[in-house]
């Protein structure tokens, strides 16, 4: 994959017009799929990054995947999704706890 080409973007690289793509590329797109005709642009945008979090993508990987300027807009937009990680990440300091317990227990 090459970078300095855009996802919605001319033959040539350059990003295209919002208003452009949308007309020309995503709505017939839509159309020729099983997709809502309501699903937004940005509901695909959300649904990645829902995914990559999901997948424990680093919040600064996702930033850069989806092309933000600040770590801050990525957090504040799509934090939320963050809940199950949080509890895995608790699952997984609770169980590392317990082994530790365990261990200690066992050699007393």
């Amino acid at each position: 994959m090459r970078p300095d080409l855009h996802l919605c973007g001319a033959d040539d690289g350059i990003r295209t017009r919002d208003r452009a793509f949308m007309t020309r590329h995503y709505r017939p797109t839509i159309k020729q799929t099983e997709l809502p005709a309501r699903l937004r642009f940005h509901d695909l945008r959300h649904t990645c990054a829902a995914l990559l979090i999901a997948a424990v993508a680093h919040l600064d990987e996702i930033k850069d995947h989806l092309g933000h300027a600040s770590i801050r807009t990525t957090s504040d937009r799509y934090g939320h999704l963050y809940d199950a990680a949080r509890d895995r990440l608790r699952d997984h300091l609770d169980a590392t706890y317990t082994t530790a317990v365990e261990a200690t227990a066992s050699t007393a």
